[in-house]
């Protein structure tokens, strides 16, 4: 799950998988295709793809400039008519640096918990004139 799919407020995947369609439309408001149609339909809507679009990019390797192409804008407005295309820009400067931000709060929360670390890195030099070698982290509690 992604930083922004977090915060969505929408009925559990598992709980609306299990009903039959013509169920879910009668159920509950938050079930029915009304909601859909809402503005907090739109906007969760909107994330879900951005989220999609970002794993895209990351890990598939889509090239962000393919967002801004009348092509990508085609396919999205027959594919989906109610996504706001999102620009490549918004893609490099907010959505892949929250996100990248989000995985590595995760990862420390993980590790954090963790005792007896150890990395090791292959002794390259980074960016500064520095290199990288071991960090450990030894602490018996």
């Amino acid at each position: 799950m992604g930083a922004k799919l977090g915060n969505l407020q929408s009925i559990p995947e598992e709980q609306a998988n299990q009903q039959p369609l013509s169920k879910k439309l009668k159920t509950s408001h938050e079930g029915s295709m009304v909601f859909n149609f809402t503005k907090a339909g739109r906007k969760e809507l909107q994330t879900k793809l951005d989220h999609c679009i970002m794993k895209l990019i990351c890990v598939a390797g889509l090239v962000p400039h393919v967002l801004d192409s009348l092509e990508w804008k085609e396919f999205m407005s027959i594919a989906n008519p109610k996504y706001s295309i999102t620009s490549s820009d918004a893609f490099e400067e907010k959505i892949i640096p929250d996100e990248a931000a989000f995985v590595c709060k995760q990862v420390m929360e993980i590790l954090q918990k963790e005792k007896n670390l150890t990395l090791t890195f292959d002794g390259n030099s980074t960016q500064k004139p520095q290199s990288v070698y071991t960090a450990c982290d030894n602490k018996s509690s």
